[in-house]
């Protein structure tokens, strides 16, 4: 949504208003000894009780386990477990957190741990009819496909019922009218009366057959009663939506601490808005900041780049991170993002997988898109990899239909792939595969001669079967409308494959070293880690990796709102890499400078070389003074210590007063 010039300077007034409350010095003077594994920022975090807190966590600043010694501190001082509530981004984090605070006291039961889609549904369920049941996203696809037939409603022209599902759910995080949602969802071109008549006939099918969704909890969680909970701690609070929001000021828990990172606020597309975080303090009531401003992840070339991102923005929070290890660093390096640098990448794939290490390299991209020229070098290769945010090449069920169909092709035998080759037939079951595989295909059908025609010709060229094979598999309208895919994605990916096949003078040799050899533990290990990853930037967030191979995706925006996104894109996706750190730019520029004017409105005051200049102290060796011992859980079994240098501090300070100005 586009920030209007009146929103503009409110977000910029709301941001400097709670950083003037930025609490910096730690004075806690009880028992301390259960905290010296934080350094002071967590330490400070950690000793707030009673009040409202943004607890600011910049990347490998130890949230988590700050998180944990937090709840650890509030019981020591007398809280009630039972009066702790902690929202989590994910079940599994949950999960995480509830295993490490048992294992540091086993008695400890907390009054709520879990997501907020969890909250709400054991906030409502005590006043709720035992028939009103939560449903998950899928079953809720279900229920709206129900309700579309039940009131002879029509899906509108080439409209697939995902697409309505993400609408409704759009509309309801963002608390926004139908049009509205449309407007933002880039799909104007739906009629918003018709889609408004599927919305209530849609809510009135829940209503009558007792299901409510996430979004349904959320909004009757409102008024519910909290019970016992008190304390309400929230992490990823940057990802938190509007009715989120909603529910967590209804709910007026007397103390809230929300931690989080404006700057990695990159989840617009499913209703997060990053002005909640910015605007925390008009939120909740005397509200306090505190700032995680040590980077243990990354080295310092990196950490100072993430600072100049962030430090010249008008429309987030100072950072002024500051590195651990201020000793040894590799620059960062930036190159032209052609099909030429491809050969450079493939050659630091095959320099990092030689090295007897369990480190990991990581390609991360905005879109999936990015990923097809490296992916069929890996193959090719034959080197481990994993994917992130979508299933890699030879897993993809198009891909799978289309090796059946080749094999199938070369050996009327081979009875699996036969079998699921007819199968991608309309009507076409178990038993009548099993029927025509036994008369040979025999049939007036249509569809069923045409198929036979691709099974039975005897193709010399494996390009010329690909080709065939893919307008034949684009055709079978039944199977697309079904599939994860667009056309143009799985066209893409079945382009993949003839380009793999380029390598291959024999069919057979492409069958046995790509399908069968490729579908087997050969080269793709289960019991050891794929060490090279493939990754969109939002399925890279909470990831390190020691090496990462950024190919950054330029793009000409005008409005204010989409440049800032585009700039916390960029930010979550370098923060990813401790060690050694990539950038290919798609526009050939080779400098942070030029890169930066992608997410400025004003020129920056001051270039990246004059920070670097001024920046010098982090080049020299400091004496570690404070030691502070970080879970080895959190930081990876990494020995970590604490640096506190004064000199550092002040020439910091004066740097950084610099780039505010």
């Amino acid at each position: 949504m586009t920030i209007k010039i009146s929103e503009k300077e409110e977000i910029k007034k709301a941001i400097a208003n709670l950083e003037e409350n930025e609490i910096t010095k730690y004075t806690f003077k009880g028992e301390d000894s259960h905290l010296q594994s934080l350094n002071e920022s967590q330490k400070i975090a950690a000793t707030q009780i009673e009040g409202n807190y943004l607890v600011l966590a910049g990347p490998g600043a130890g949230k988590t386990h700050t998180l944990l010694y937090r709840v650890i501190h509030m019981i020591n001082n007398g809280v009630s477990a039972q009066e702790i509530c902690i929202v989590t981004f994910t079940r599994k984090a949950a999960n995480q957190l509830k295993h490490r605070i048992k294992k540091i006291n086993p008695e400890i039961e907390l009054g709520f741990i879990g997501t907020i889609h969890a909250l709400a549904y054991t906030l409502i369920s005590r006043g709720l009819s035992p028939k009103y049941r939560l449903i998950d996203p899928e079953d809720d696809k279900m229920v709206l496909k129900l309700a579309i037939a039940e009131s002879e409603k029509q899906l509108p022209p080439k409209t697939k019922l995902a697409t309505l599902h993400k609408i409704f759910d759009y509309k309801s995080l963002k608390m926004i009218s139908m049009e509205q949602a449309l407007i933002e969802m880039n799909k104007e071109e739906l009629k918003e009366n018709d889609l408004e008549k599927i919305y209530e006939s849609y809510q009135n099918y829940k209503k009558d057959n007792g299901y409510i969704n996430y979004s349904d909890a959320i909004l009757l969680a409102c008024g519910a009663d909290r019970g016992n909970l008190k304390y309400l701690m929230v992490d990823e609070f940057q990802d938190t939506d509007p009715s989120q929001l909603n529910m967590f000021r209804a709910l007026k828990f007397p103390n809230v601490m929300a931690i989080g990172d404006d700057f990695q606020s990159i989840y617009s597309f499913r209703g997060a808005d990053n002005k909640i975080i910015l605007k925390f303090g008009e939120y909740f009531e005397d509200a306090k900041l505190i700032k995680l401003n040590i980077n243990y992840r990354s080295n310092r070339d990196i950490v100072n780049l993430e600072n100049f991102i962030t430090n010249t923005s008008d429309y987030g929070y100072r950072k002024n991170l500051e590195p651990f290890n201020i000793k040894d660093s590799n620059p960062v390096e930036y190159y032209d993002y052609n099909k030429s640098r491809m050969t450079f990448i493939f050659d630091k794939i095959k320099e990092f997988v030689k090295q007897d290490s369990e480190e990991t390299i990581a390609i991360i991209y905005r879109y999936n898109n990015s990923k097809y020229v490296i992916e069929p070098f890996l193959i090719q290769e034959k080197i481990d990899y994993v994917v992130y945010g979508g299933l890699r090449l030879l897993e993809r069920k198009h891909i799978k239909d289309m090796f059946a169909l080749l094999l199938a092709n070369k050996d009327k035998n081979d009875f699996i792939p036969y079998m699921r080759s007819l199968m991608l037939l309309d009507g076409v079951g178990e038993v009548s595969a099993k029927k025509l595989i036994k008369n040979n295909m025999k049939s007036s059908k249509e569809n069923v001669k045409e198929l036979r025609t691709l099974l039975f010709t005897e193709y010399e060229d494996i390009q010329k079967f690909i080709a065939d094979a893919k307008k034949y598999y684009l055709s079978l309208e039944s199977v697309i409308t079904k599939a994860n895919y667009t056309k143009e994605e799985m066209a893409d990916d079945f382009n993949l494959i003839a380009e793999l096949a380029k390598n291959y003078n024999d069919i057979s040799n492409f069958i046995s070293d790509i399908i069968l050899d490729g579908t087997t533990d050969k080269w793709s290990s289960k019991e050891k880690k794929a060490r090279v990853v493939l990754t969109t930037i939002h399925s890279s967030k909470g990831l390190e990796f020691d090496e990462v191979h950024f190919l950054y995706d330029a793009q000409l925006e005008y409005d204010v709102e989409k440049k800032e996104e585009n700039r916390r894109l960029f930010y979550t996706a370098i923060s990813r890499a401790a060690n050694k750190l990539y950038i290919y730019d798609s526009w050939g520029r080779n400098t942070i400078d030029s890169i930066i004017t992608d997410f400025l409105t004003e020129r920056p005051t001051i270039t990246y070389e004059e920070v670097a200049k001024q920046n010098k102290i982090l080049k020299e060796e400091t004496i570690i003074k404070d030691t502070a011992i970080i879970d080895t859980n959190d930081m990876q079994d990494r020995n970590i210590s604490n640096t506190s240098n004064k000199k550092n501090k002040g020439l910091l300070k004066k740097l950084f007063s610099i780039i505010k100005k």
